[in-house]
């Protein structure tokens, strides 16, 4: 069984990847109210897109950001770019 702090360093190093790697990092907030605003419909579009383009990207749910007005939510960080955040984004 791993050490707390080899879990840690573990996290670390997989947090660093996400926010300072090479590859585009995509959220999408899927708590209830994300949900409820269709957002695993855009999970499912957004995923397609990048497959049909061949990008590669992580796209992850989480949860709420706090905006629940705004939902679906979807929080765009690219390497070396300003990072981007789309509100009441639809699926088409």
């Amino acid at each position: 069984m791993a050490t707390f702090d080899e879990l840690k360093i573990k996290a670390d190093d997989q947090w660093r990847s996400l926010v300072q790697g090479s590859v585009p990092w995509i959220r999408v907030g899927t708590a209830m109210c994300g949900q409820a605003a269709g957002a695993v419909g855009v999970i499912q579009k957004i995923k397609a897109e990048l497959a049909t383009h061949k990008i590669e990207a992580f796209v992850d749910e989480v949860g709420c950001f706090g905006l629940c007005f705004a939902e679906p939510l979807v929080d765009i960080m690219k390497p070396g770019k300003p990072r981007l955040f789309f509100n009441k984004y639809k699926a088409k």
